[in-house]
């Protein structure tokens, strides 16, 4: 992040409210949580079955939901635009405020365009299409993983930049470990991906 992009993110965090960096904290945090156990949740069940059938969608809603996330912690982004987000609205505002603007790679969209295609290839048109899943399925873990380090670089830079504001970290940390995070994950996951989802943000610093 440039001096001029750091320096616009305080001014910007400084005009909020403590309530609003609190909702934006939680938000993030509730979407981060989403993506990983959505990353997760898709790597099991391939391990598992071998089926090619849910992998793709749920690898590409991890890219869903860590996109939002970024997106409530870009203070530049109005949070009216971050309800009901339709698809091709997140895609744009991750290419506008992050993309061109040099804080994410180009790759995290490409990434998520071509499995939002492998998605929509599934839902829409299944048993009917010239597509090897088999192929592509298995590199899908390894692309997630490579670009949802690039985010977490990209949130704890944010996290520290802004900590003396508000510690959006703690708040991510806390909101994740404590009830709301744990009734998320009991409630959708088996014991399996709880284990895998909750190694994984402990890896990247984002519970206890």
């Amino acid at each position: 992040m440039t001096q001029k992009q750091s320096d616009r993110f305080r001014c910007l965090y400084n005009s909020f409210t403590d309530d609003e960096c609190w909702v934006r904290a939680e938000k993030a945090a509730k979407h981060i949580l989403s993506a990983v156990a959505f990353k997760e949740s898709s790597k099991i069940s391939f391990d598992k079955t071998e089926s090619v059938l849910l992998p793709p969608i749920g690898y590409y809603y991890s890219f869903f939901h860590m996109a939002v996330a970024l997106c409530w912690l870009h203070p530049g982004i109005e949070k009216e635009k971050l309800e009901k987000l339709r698809h091709s609205t997140l895609q744009n505002l991750i290419m506008d405020n992050f993309v061109k603007q040099d804080l994410l790679p180009s790759s995290f969209t490409e990434a998520m365009k071509v499995l939002k295609e492998e998605r929509e290839w599934l839902n829409y048109t299944f048993g009917e299409f010239d597509y090897d899943f088999f192929e592509t399925v298995e590199n899908n873990e390894k692309l997630t993983s490579m670009e949802f380090i690039k985010c977490f670089d990209l949130i704890n830079e944010i996290c520290n930049l802004l900590i003396n504001k508000f510690d959006i970290k703690l708040r991510i940390r806390t909101y994740i470990a404590d009830s709301k995070g744990d009734d998320f994950i009991q409630t959708y996951l088996s014991n399996d991906e709880q284990n895998a989802v909750m190694d994984y943000i402990v890896k990247v610093g984002y519970s206890n």
